[in-house]
């Protein structure tokens, strides 16, 4: 058994080969996204549904992994949800991976999940990036906010109490 149980809580420094100087940061329900300032990203923790972008679902990473898929391209920021992840690149343009069982990839041609990173359609000159339980939501550079996933209780900021698979326009109305 490769399980390893820490009795102490106390913050230490954990040595990453090959990981250069971290630019971003976020940890979904148990998993977790770096980008490095070479425009890398890194996944690791619970690869159910594809959230790690690494190609194979329902696997456990115990250590940093490159997501391979975006390779020679620059990740500019990265967000972990629930089951699922998005990632924006220097270019302006939006990855999502992971669970799509409610539209929380933007992307409808992944089908219920994408176990490596899908560019999702409609989403342009990106600057900033959130994922909840099931939604995501996006910040371009002109201003425009973009919501796509669960939509129940209005979470998406929109009138209608529905999912919605593709980038909808909330901000400016």
């Amino acid at each position: 058994d490769e399980t390893v149980w820490i009795e102490d809580s106390s913050p230490r420094i954990v040595a990453m080969p090959g990981l250069g100087r971290v630019t971003s940061i976020s940890l979904g329900d148990e998993h977790a996204l770096i980008s490095d300032d070479g425009g890398r990203l890194f996944s690791f923790g619970d690869g159910g549904d594809g959230r790690l972008g690494l190609g194979q679902p329902l696997r456990t990473v115990r250590t940093l992994a490159q997501v391979t898929a975006l390779a020679g391209k620059r990740v500019a920021g990265v967000a972990a949800g629930h089951a699922h992840s998005l990632v924006f690149l220097d270019d302006g343009s939006l990855w999502a991976f992971g669970s799509n069982s409610r539209g929380q990839l933007g992307q409808p041609a992944a089908g219920d999940w994408a176990a490596t990173p899908v560019r999702v359609d409609g989403a342009l000159a990106v600057t900033q990036v959130a994922a909840g339980l099931n939604l995501s939501a996006a910040l371009t550079s002109a201003g425009s906010l973009l919501t796509f996933g669960q939509g129940n209780e209005h979470g998406l900021g929109t009138d209608e109490r529905i999912d919605c698979d593709t980038p909808t326009i909330v901000l400016p109305e």
